[in-house]
């Protein structure tokens, strides 16, 4: 909505708007679409096909790894 009423970015008012809710709205997305890759993966190999291959298992591994270590670390 921010966007169709910034006019292209030619009305001042809402392009800040949309901008200063718009980067956080980015972030957000990004930090949801870990977790739910990383729980659509698990779930994938838990309900269809048991423990999976190997390759499975470490991709999700490292899913899991990429997405909580920064936050184990800090």
């Amino acid at each position: 909505m921010g966007l169709k009423y910034s006019g292209g970015f030619t009305r001042p008012w809402p392009a800040v708007g949309m901008t200063v809710s718009g980067a956080p709205s980015f972030y957000l997305l990004s930090v949801s679409l870990k977790t739910h890759a990383t729980g659509t993966a698990v779930l994938g190999i838990l309900l269809r096909s048991g423990v999976g291959d190997l390759f499975r298992v470490l991709s999700t591994l490292l899913m899991v790894a990429g997405a909580a270590g920064p936050r184990l670390t800090s």
